[in-house]
């Protein structure tokens, strides 16, 4: 979506579930569009207490609605405060984005810091891909964050802590690394959802026939659909769990076919057999 966002506004968009998912249509159902702006303000407001002293300073009210794919602008307003002299109220959107960040990277103990905004962050994912297909929320017009079973995963993360059963490693087992880090990746695509601003495709890895799910972004359709089923490399943000040593998550930047790699085939049938001479020494040429 173009249009720009201005200052204290926030955008919500949901995209109804795919037949792939079991659903009948794509319209996404009412209750559940209004059951996730309900989650979402919810994660604002708790955001905006944290930002403001504990204080909840700041209300969200609707601005625009569009029907296309359901989307919702949001605007903070200040509430009115007996004293406003005493306190200027900080707005929530930069702290509900740090949040959210947070949660998305597994950086657990930082976003424990924010309230219950992660507890609403995994109430607004809840259900996707059987309710819904999946949602976005931008906080900035270059700043958006995809709504879904990941999102979701890793706010119950949050909300079990980083001792929860199952987080930790058994005596004996790997321990895998937990956090996000720029890498590369080669493996054949697979389309999943290439709906709205943040794509999903699956990464089968040459190495071991492994599936990552990636996001990438709407600028990159017509990439994807030239890499469909096509050996490629993806660079990207690589988010690890900790569950094992693939990523749980690729970030997509860029998508390329796989340097040094060269089909040989096509040179079958091209030479001619032929037997290697021997090659001479040094005594067979009269050398000392």
């Amino acid at each position: 979506m173009s249009e720009t966002l201005g200052p204290g506004q926030v955008r919500f968009r949901i995209h109804g579930p795919t037949a792939d998912e079991g659903a009948d249509t794509e319209l996404v159902s009412a209750r559940v569009f209004a059951a996730k702006i309900m989650a979402l303000v919810r994660a604002l407001q708790s955001a905006s207490r944290m930002a403001n002293r504990g204080k909840l300073l700041h209300d969200y009210k609707v601005a625009r609605l569009h029907s296309s794919a359901p989307t919702v602008l949001l605007v903070e307003h200040a509430v009115p405060q007996r004293r406003p002299d005493i306190f200027f109220p900080h707005s929530g959107i930069p702290t509900f984005d740090d949040c959210i960040t947070a949660v998305t990277s597994g950086d657990i103990s930082h976003a424990r810091q924010f309230g219950d905004c992660a507890r609403f962050l995994s109430r607004l994912a809840k259900g996707s891909r059987k309710q819904f297909g999946y949602g976005e929320v931008w906080t900035r017009s270059d700043r958006v964050f995809r709504v879904d079973g990941f999102l979701e995963e890793r706010a119950d993360a949050v909300e079990r802590g980083p001792t929860a059963v199952g987080d930790i490693p058994r005596a004996g087992e790997t321990k895998w690394y937990i956090g996000v880090a720029i890498g590369s990746f080669d493996g054949t695509v697979r389309a999943v959802d290439l709906r709205g601003a943040l794509p999903e495709i699956k990464l089968v890895l040459t190495a071991g026939s492994r599936q990552i799910d990636c996001v990438c972004r709407v600028e990159q359709i017509e990439t994807i659909r030239t890499a469909l089923n096509r050996r490629v490399r993806l660079e990207g943000r690589a988010i690890y769990d900790g569950r094992s040593g693939l990523p749980r998550r690729i970030e997509v930047s860029h998508i390329s076919d796989p340097v040094g790699i060269t089909d040989f085939t096509r040179w079958r049938g091209t030479f001619k057999p032929f037997e290697i001479e021997p090659w001479e020494t040094g005594d067979e040429r009269g050398d000392q």
